[in-house]
């Protein structure tokens, strides 16, 4: 069936040292049980449970539709993919993108082809990084989106901006320099864009949120001192580097002073 819609490709990095050190296919199953469990949980909990997803080897690619609703839920899952796997020590890099696709069922499983999913792949791979970028065909689509994702520095009842914007800053902000492979170092390798913070995708409880924020920058200092070489290493850290800088001070001091508001009486969330 022939639709147009948000897109996510996600590569699971350092898939083949998973088979090879998997010899009877314990962390393969694992790995797959534990992707459907993520993506059925929240679609299960979304309103309008769009997202399909099928599984091809090292790659996870999500489907859903073209409303801002459909994007949204799509940014959230992502967030809690990205969490989750940093969780069982499993990188994922990936994007987001818009466009035209060909989903069809059939009894020998699931085709997913189209121009979208192109898009996708090829950001991906120009990726030099452990994270999930949105492609400028979404970018296009949606124009507002940095004023969608912008969060005050602190809360006020007066302003109510940072809580309407909070669905969507909590999982996705600007990037100024999304590491890319460049074949010289002497090229400029950050490309300006937006990024997924990796979350436990939930709000209903902020403090989980911040922690979970914490456990994705240790279990990327966790993933970095496993990897086999500098080159390597860097994926992790420059993931570090981003999270450790705005967005997430700044998402992490916003939704400290919702914290303060709620305990003051001064504010009902969610």
């Amino acid at each position: 069936m022939k639709n147009k819609g948000y897109v996510a490709l996600l590569d699971v990095l350092g898939f083949s040292a998973l088979i090879s050190s998997d010899s009877n296919g314990e962390k393969i199953a694992a790995y797959v049980s534990k992707i459907e469990s993520i993506v059925d949980k929240h679609c299960k909990n979304s309103p309008s449970k769009q997202i399909e997803f099928v599984i091809f080897s090292d790659s996870i690619v999500l489907t859903t539709g073209s409303d801002e609703d459909a994007l949204r839920e799509l940014i959230t899952l992502c967030s809690k993919l990205l969490y989750e796997m940093l969780c069982d020590e499993i990188a994922l890099r990936g994007c987001i993108s818009y466009g035209a696709y060909i989903r069809k069922n059939t009894a020998a499983g699931t085709f997913v082809a189209g121009r979208a999913i192109i898009d996708a792949y090829q950001f991906e791979t120009k990726q030099n990084w452990v994270g999930i970028m949105l492609s400028p065909t979404v970018i296009r689509r949606v124009p507002n989106l940095k004023d969608r994702c912008s969060l005050p520095l602190h809360h006020r009842n007066d302003d109510p901006n940072g809580l309407r914007n909070l669905p969507w800053g909590a999982f996705v902000q600007p990037h100024a320099a999304i590491p890319f492979h460049t074949a010289s170092p002497f090229e400029d390798s950050g490309y300006g864009g937006f990024a997924i913070l990796p979350s436990n995708g939930d709000l209903s409880n902020l403090h989980a949120y911040l922690t979970s924020l914490r456990t994705s920058m240790e279990k990327l200092q966790t993933l970095k001192s496993f990897a086999p070489d500098p080159a390597a290493q860097k994926k992790y850290q420059n993931t570090y580097n981003w999270l450790n800088n705005p967005p997430m001070p700044l998402a992490t001091g916003y939704i400290q002073s919702i914290q303060t508001a709620i305990q003051q009486g001064l504010l009902s969330w969610p």
